[in-house]
């Protein structure tokens, strides 16, 4: 398989998770206001999204050489930056994996969790399947970006090689693959900054949800 369609394809998936955990986290705070619990469950969100957080900084300077001078200015040194830090990178995502897995295991034993609420209720079963097979059990979204991060280190030496001897050519093999990433890119940072924004307009209150009990 071609490497740009395999990043492609795991940067998708990235975003998909993406996608849903900020559906998730926008939900739970939105229906409840139980303060010792939002702030458990907002723990638990937050570790996750260090996982997005960290790829969004790794891609970023690469996504801003979007001309060829710049690329020509810029890729070698970024490049070995990148091979000089990307198997710590690649590391972190089941750290963050290990880390969310504890507060959800906490959440586990609270009421709110047990709902009837019948939107709550579907949002936690949606939960409890993410973490089963995104995060802990069958951890997708660690090999996702497990996978993306070596084949973009395979990518990257391939370009730097063409780049030696036509740096025209490797700038639009290079733009060609991070046109599209760009615009996931950009959707992690949507994302991003959607759940940041429930987070802080999740502060507790009093009351919740009287069905939720």
């Amino acid at each position: 398989m071609a490497i740009e369609l395999t990043l492609i394809r795991e940067m998708t998936s990235v975003c998909a998770t993406a996608s849903e955990w900020d559906g998730i986290a926008r939900t739970v705070n939105t229906l409840l206001r139980s303060g010792d619990f939002n702030q458990q469950f907002n723990l638990m969100v937050a570790e996750l999204n260090k996982t997005y957080l960290m790829l969004g900084d790794t891609l970023s300077p690469f996504a801003e050489l979007d001309s060829e001078q710049v690329f020509v200015d810029r890729f070698d040194a970024l490049h070995e930056q990148y091979r000089g830090r990307y198997l710590m990178d690649v590391s972190q995502p089941r750290k963050f994996a290990d880390e969310t897995y504890e507060f959800y295991l906490l959440l586990k034993q609270t009421k709110e969790i047990r709902t009837n609420y019948p939107l709550l209720k579907r949002t936690f079963m949606r939960l409890d399947e993410f973490i089963d097979k995104w995060v802990t059990n069958d951890a997708w979204l660690a090999m996702s970006i497990d996978t993306l991060l070596k084949m973009l280190n395979r990518f990257f030496t391939e370009i730097a090689e063409m780049n030696k001897g036509d740096s025209e050519e490797a700038f639009l093999v290079y733009d060609a693959l991070f046109a599209e990433l760009r615009i996931y890119l950009a959707l992690l940072e949507d994302k991003q900054g959607r759940n940041e924004e429930s987070l802080i307009n999740s502060e507790p209150a009093a009351e919740k949800i009287s069905e939720a009990g």
